[in-house]
């Protein structure tokens, strides 16, 4: 270890400040990386709702039409009408799986955000109840 004129020790700060630094960097790119996650997670879920609204909107048109078209003496109609609700049903179920999937990636990625922002005020709080934190160790170093 090196004396510095004043008797402290250079590389003992140096591996503390840099340590410090390490952590507060990890934090910083995992939470970045969980909001830009959690980002996407929310543009999938708007997409897919659009998606939804109008395969509903397209659905309940195609029944419509389908129904208004139908005579009593056309019954390929009348067939047709229970075969494209029951397509449309399952469909439904598709999103429906989609939107689970969706909401627990976002879950997924929400709660270890919530532990970084804790963790990260844990450390900031620690680093500002030290008697001068980096910028102390900064000062003795010069």
């Amino acid at each position: 270890m090196v004396k510095s004129q004043n008797g402290g020790n250079f590389s003992e700060v140096k591996i503390i400040t840099e340590n410090d630094l390490k952590k507060e960097t990890i934090l910083i790119e995992e939470f970045r990386f969980r909001g830009e996650s959690l980002k996407q997670a929310a543009s999938d879920i708007t997409s897919t709702l659009n998606q939804y609204f109008l395969l509903i909107s397209i659905s309940i048109t195609a029944v419509g039409v389908m129904s208004q078209m139908a005579s009593p003496r056309q019954i390929d109609i009348q067939l047709v009408v229970p075969i494209a609700l029951i397509s449309f049903g399952c469909i439904n179920f598709l999103f429906f799986v989609r939107f689970i999937y969706l909401v627990h990636i976002h879950i997924r990625h929400k709660q270890p955000m919530d532990q970084i922002r804790s963790e990260y005020m844990k450390y900031l709080k620690s680093q500002s109840n030290s008697s001068g934190g980096v910028v102390k160790a900064a000062k003795i170093g010069e």
